[in-house]
């Protein structure tokens, strides 16, 4: 029989508390019962389709746990300001502005607009680079508004704040590495210093009058540089002009041009500074050399070492070749291979932006939460009929740059699986 969901979202239903341990009492033990019946010697068929059963509900009440932390966090938030705590004590790290002021980092399920208190705002990016390219702005008061706002030499335009946070919001929501749980942190300045745990300190039990044994921790002070992210576009004048959903089309390119651009930098980044370090560079990421063909005792390997840096896997990052290998394992009958228990709760996410130090496969498992993404709250916005030969071609040259760096801020919490051969 299916878990039975009912209380819990009548507890979120009518904004009272929900019992999280419970839930996840709930999905560790259909994990157990699960594993016993896949450890019994000769398991039967109906033995194996009750373990899948299992699975499949325990992987229900993950994603269940998933929304219910996110409703919890704002149920904390709501209960915190009526005791007469400020806002800003949601979900995501507090960090200290240099005036002492603080300000939220945002998970994925948050907004940037929110945690920076903005108004919202229903203005069109689209309708803002057509207004400014055809001189038309009929029906777009406030985006003609942000543009004589915003303006400069060059003939681009810095977008407000608040439409700022839009599209970063938007870029957020189809990117791979916001959706692993990094958290977004809004710059307000070009660098911001953040502490990054390389090594954690142990703790010693000292008796009465004897020296405190030193610890081997190690925090180490990281900058955090808003680097720059450009997208190019041309678009024909004429589609400008005449097409009813050029607006909608133009944005939505430069979003998920930005979008991809992210993830590709946050996942591979390079080791010379015109991008952020990304995944495959840090120092803070433990590979895990799988030197052949994948199998889960692979994925298994490289959850051990988060697990022995007290750190618990709970997504799994891979392209797109690895999910379909994954998805064609059979067991010895012939039948598909099902997840071990202790890798059913993993959100499995891919990403066509993987890349590799080498010509084999790589994948990334384990705890992203402490993984931060800096992004500056200007974007800006250039759109030129002139530029180069755009003016002989009919055509519109639109430039985008959003500034953003990142960070694995512990060792051991993500790991590569690299080497991956024959996908």
């Amino acid at each position: 029989m299916s878990f039975d969901f009912q209380t819990y979202q009548d507890a979120m239903k009518n904004k009272k508390q929900v019992n999280i341990d419970e839930l996840r009492q709930e999905w560790a033990r259909r994990i157990d019962d699960a594993k016993q019946l896949l450890d019994k010697p000769s398991p039967t068929a109906v033995q194996r389709m009750d373990a899948k059963l299992l699975t499949e509900e325990a992987v229900e009440i993950r994603d269940f746990i998933a929304k219910a932390e996110v409703y919890d966090a704002e149920y904390r938030d709501v209960v915190a300001r009526s005791f007469g705590a400020t806002s800003g004590s949601g979900s995501g790290p507090m960090f200290q502005r240099e005036d002492g002021s603080y300000i939220r980092s945002v998970r994925h399920s948050e907004s940037v607009r929110s945690a920076m208190k903005l108004s919202t705002s229903s203005a069109s990016l689209g309708k803002l680079i057509m207004g400014a390219v055809t001189g038309d702005w009929r029906g777009a008061d406030e985006e003609r508004a942000m543009y004589a706002q915003g303006t400069n030499a060059a003939g681009g335009f810095l977008l407000t704040p608040e439409m700022s946070a839009v599209i970063i919001d938007r870029a957020r929501a189809v990117s791979v590495m916001s959706a692993a749980g990094c958290v977004t942190l809004p710059m307000e300045t070009e660098e911001m210093k953040v502490v990054v745990v390389a090594s954690d300190p142990t703790a010693y039990w000292t008796p009465e009058g004897q020296l405190i044994t030193e610890s081997e921790g190690t925090f180490n002070s990281v900058t955090i540089r808003a680097r720059a992210l450009a997208c190019y576009c041309e678009v024909a004048i004429e589609l400008i002009k005449n097409a009813p959903n050029a607006q909608q089309i133009i944005e939505n390119t430069i979003v998920k041009s930005l979008a991809l651009g992210l993830d590709e930098a946050l996942l591979n980044g390079d080791d010379e500074g015109e991008k952020p370090q990304g995944l495959l560079h840090s120092p803070n990421v433990t590979e895990s050399a799988v030197g052949g063909a994948f199998g889960y005792d692979a994925l298994l390997d490289a959850m051990a070492l988060a697990w022995a840096a007290n750190s618990e896997p709970n997504t799994w990052i891979m392209e797109s070749s690895l999910r379909s290998y994954v998805s064609k394992l059979k067991d010895g009958e012939g039948l598909p291979m099902p997840l071990p228990p202790e890798a059913v709760g993993l959100k499995k996410l891919m990403s066509t932006q993987l890349g590799s130090a080498d010509s084999n496969g790589t994948c990334y498992v384990g705890d992203f939460s402490n993984c931060l993404i800096g992004i500056r709250s200007g974007i800006e916005v250039e759109a030129s009929g002139v530029a180069g030969d755009t003016f002989k071609k009919k055509r519109v040259a639109i430039r985008g740059l959003l500034f953003a760096d990142f960070v694995v801020g512990r060792a051991n919490d993500v790991i590569r699986m690299s080497g991956i051969s024959g996908l």
